[in-house]
C-alpha cells in the first residue's frame, strides 16, 4: 500500500513539475541564451577563450530535465537522517528567479484562451 501511495505522489509530482518546470524553463532558456551569444561577442571582440560562457546554458538546457530526475531521486533514494541535509535554501535567489519568470513570462510566452481557439487544425 506505501508502494502504491508513494508511486502516487511521484506521478502527481511529475505532473506538476511538467507544468511548472516549463514555465520556468522557457524564460531561463532564452535568458542564457542571450547571455551565450553576449559572453560570446564579448569573447570574440576582445579576443579571449569563450569556454567557459557555455557553463549557464548547459545548465539552462538541462533545467527542465533534471527537474524529472530530482523529483525521481528524492522519492526513490534511501532517507537521510535529521534535518534536511544537503539542501540549502537561496532565498535571492529563488525570489530573482520568480521575478525574472513572472516579468518575461508574458512577454515570451502570450499564449491565451483565444489564441488557443484560432488555432484550426485542418484533416491530417
Amino acid at each position: 500500500m506505501i508502494d502504491f501511495l508513494r508511486l502516487a505522489v511521484l506521478v502527481v509530482a511529475l505532473v506538476i513539475w511538467s507544468v511548472v518546470g516549463f514555465v520556468f524553463w522557457i524564460p531561463l532558456l532564452i535568458r542564457q541564451i542571450t547571455m551565450f551569444s553576449v559572453l560570446i561577442l564579448h569573447a570574440t571582440l576582445t579576443n579571449q577563450d569563450p569556454s567557459a560562457a557555455g557553463v549557464g546554458l548547459d545548465l539552462a538546457v538541462t533545467f527542465y530535465a533534471n527537474g524529472f530526475r530530482k523529483i525521481i531521486s528524492a522519492m526513490y533514494r534511501e532517507r537521510h537522517t535529521g534535518s534536511e541535509a544537503g539542501m540549502e535554501f537561496r532565498p535571492l535567489r529563488f525570489m530573482a528567479e520568480m521575478a525574472w519568470t513572472t516579468v518575461s513570462g508574458p512577454v515570451v510566452l502570450p499564449v491565451s484562451a483565444e489564441d488557443v481557439r484560432d488555432l484550426e487544425l485542418g484533416p491530417l
